[in-house]
């Protein structure tokens, strides 16, 4: 049996590693997982601009954010606690798996692996290895896993346990330190069928995260979180010259062997994983980055999926599926869909096609923003800033484009815009075709200076939006237009919310939710003197009554017959569109009688 410890860095919920592990302990070795970072979702909100940083930079919803490891950078004592820990773990192999984002990890991690486990062979797999593998092996690493992993480390777990080096150094995927007298192997056929590969691994017992300083052994957060990731299958279709999707199946075509766009899961198996998870998981996220079944083979898979999982989901959809067949897109949102995203990258068809490779689709893409909208499911509109081709024309083509998105006050969460600072991974098609890029990339200020300005172009008028690019220091300092942008909004948004209650304090008004959020805006919306306020069966409170409203079981209160549809609903929960999708979808109340607060309101 040979120990293999994992380790990946900023991320609890990463496939790769769960899944190498569980596939290792498939076949009777022993795994450990190291979950390095403070911030699960790898990405948190940051107070500065900074031209160099690790990984992307966004703008999202109104907020900065980027990389963790700019943010919460890990300490001298994450390291120290780091080498205790593999002392701890006597691994025989320690396999770091990494994004490009993380290459810079290299010379702090290699040392510390040395020293705790002087013995221990190191690994290196995933996109930054596969695609710089000198990088690592200059770095210390003793071998690179090229491509898919699990075959290769398996055979190197095996060959391990054997004592079987000359056999080690033969092992297709496999790129060798040459201080051990290995080379580049070739690749292997990639495998066609993903049901030989188990779910990825969880539990207490195989975890530990370290962050902060300190370290929880034997813990999963993986199991505290709301969320549960899976995937339907691997790879896309597509050929963004921005992705390194399309070099992961290079890397086998180069050498001649099998390589798939796409390969999907049993869906059988999928549903099968899915409704056996915890009640305690609330939403699934789908992380495959395109769907590609087929019309018929979605409609089973969503078919299964409201029958056996019922649970909200998250997946990226086939636009054209959605628009061209309502029919399915009803079904899909019975289903369960709760958020989605739609890859606009930019708003000029020239340049779109040019920089990104990619054909406009705009009709079809601002159609399907309008059914997500109209039923209240939450859309990510991803686009691609900060490219430094972009010319001021191409710039005003985008904002014209992002005009027509579906806007809305109270629901924040709906249409939100995810605005990437452009930064290309190594090799990928953009960096031979645009070279300036990398070599002269646009300056961040410019970069968030713009990004802001797509944020507020479908919410701000054009005559106002205009004026406000005339001002000089917004241009030289875009993080004073960031702070003005986020206070302007908020502003429309009071505003609104005092034109609600002045307007409509006449009808019939049912609040839900009974939280934090109610608390702190319940003298503001009290003009509406609501008849009832709804909170659901699992956090109904013992009183019967709270500041003179009745408080009512919500299941209960809309399964009766007697709900009137021309009540108005002002929903308290954050984020909203759930509640507020299940008033329309489950209880046939209108959509314009639906309204939401998710902010704090001046009292």
């Amino acid at each position: 049996m040979t120990k293999v410890v994992f380790i990946n860095a900023f991320e609890y919920n990463y496939l790769g590693t769960r899944q190498l592990a569980s596939y290792l302990r498939k076949f009777g070795h022993e795994t450990h997982n190291i979950l390095l970072g403070h911030v699960s979702d790898g990405y948190s909100p940051v107070g500065e601009l900074k031209d160099e940083h690790h990984g992307y930079m966004i703008l999202i919803d109104g907020r900065l954010i980027s990389h963790a490891g700019n943010t919460w950078p890990l300490s001298e004592s994450d390291f120290t606690i780091l080498e205790e820990v593999l002392i701890e773990e006597e691994p025989d192999i320690i396999g770091f798996s990494a994004r490009s984002t993380n290459n810079y990890l290299i010379p702090k991690l290699v040392p510390v692996f040395r020293k705790a486990a002087p013995h221990a062979l190191l690994a290196a797999g995933g996109y930054g290895p596969t695609l710089e593998p000198d990088l690592y092996l200059d770095g210390g690493f003793d071998v690179v896993i090229r491509g898919d992993g699990e075959e290769a480390v398996l055979e190197l777990a095996d060959a391990v346990q054997a004592g079987e080096r000359e056999a080690a150094l033969l092992i297709k995927n496999t790129y060798w330190n040459k201080l051990l007298g290995g080379g580049r192997n070739p690749m292997r056929d990639q495998e066609k069928h993903l049901e030989k590969y188990p779910p990825q691994l969880t539990g207490n017992s195989a975890f530990s995260v370290i962050a902060d300083g300190a370290v929880k052994r034997h813990y999963d957060p993986g199991i505290q979180s709301l969320d549960y990731v899976t995937y339907l299958g691997r790879g896309c279709t597509g050929k963004c010259t921005y992705c390194s999707g399309g070099q992961w199946r290079a890397l086998y075509r180069e050498e001649g062997r099998k390589a798939y766009p796409r390969r999907n899961r049993d869906m059988h198996s999928v549903i099968e994983e899915c409704s056996s998870i915890p009640d305690s998981k609330r939403v699934i996220a789908f992380c495959d980055e395109f769907w590609s079944m087929s019309v018929s083979q979605t409609r089973k898979f969503f078919t299964l999926y409201k029958e056996h999982v019922k649970k909200p989901f998250f997946a990226y959809l086939q636009y054209d599926q959605m628009v061209n067949n309502t029919d399915l897109f009803e079904l899909i949102l019975d289903a369960g869909l709760m958020a989605t995203g739609i890859g606009f990258q930019h708003g000029s068809a020239s340049f779109l096609k040019k920089y990104y490779g990619r054909n406009e689709h705009y009709d079809l893409l601002l159609k399907y923003a309008e059914m997500l909208s109209s039923n209240l499911v939450r859309y990510y509109c991803q686009f691609i800033g900060g490219n430094c081709y972009e010319t001021l024309d191409d710039f005003h083509e985008c904002l014209s484009l992002i005009r027509k998105l579906p806007s809305d006050i109270e629901f924040k969460e709906l249409a939100v815009l995810d605005i990437f600072r452009l930064r290309p991974h190594p090799k990928t098609p953009i960096t031979l075709i645009a070279p300036r890029v990398v070599t002269d990339p646009m300056p961040a200020n410019e970069w968030l200076y713009r990004a802001v300005f797509m944020q507020l172009a479908n919410k701000m008028p054009v005559d106002e939006l205009q004026e406000m690019m005339t001002i000089s220091s917004f241009k030289h300092d875009a993080m004073l237009l960031y702070d003005f942008s986020r206070s302007w909004w908020y502003r429309q948004q009071c505003r609104h919310y005092e034109k609600l209650v002045a307007e409509e304090a006449d009808k019939d008004w049912i609040f839900y939710g009974a939280g934090e959020n109610y608390q702190r805006n319940k003298k503001f919306f009290a003009p509406l003197k609501p008849r009832a306020i709804l909170v659901d069966r699992a956090y109904l409170p013992d009183e019967k009554e709270m500041d003179g409203i009745p408080v009512v079981c919500a299941e209960d209160f809309l399964a009766s017959s007697g709900v009137d549809k021309e009540s108005r609903y002002l929903v308290f929960v954050n984020p909203a569109s759930r509640v507020a999708q299940n008033l329309l979808r489950t209880y046939k109340i209108p959509r314009a009688h639906i309204h939401a607060c998710e902010i704090g309101l001046p009292c």
